[in-house]
């Protein structure tokens, strides 16, 4: 499981997401696209419930 933290010469600020030079690019990636999934399908849940958020 990937853990931690980015190099800052490893990370694309401006396109907030990992270079493709990190050595572990893709599994970042697929990270980073099932956490945003996860917080897309909550949000959804929490309108659904008509919840309020902030």
């Amino acid at each position: 499981m990937l853990v931690g933290s980015c190099l800052p010469a490893l990370w694309d600020f401006k396109l907030q997401h990992p270079k493709h030079k990190h050595p572990q690019f893709r599994d970042l990636e697929i990270l980073i696209e099932k956490k945003k999934s996860e917080a897309k399908k909550l949000l959804i849940a929490l309108e659904d419930e008509k919840k309020i958020f902030h």
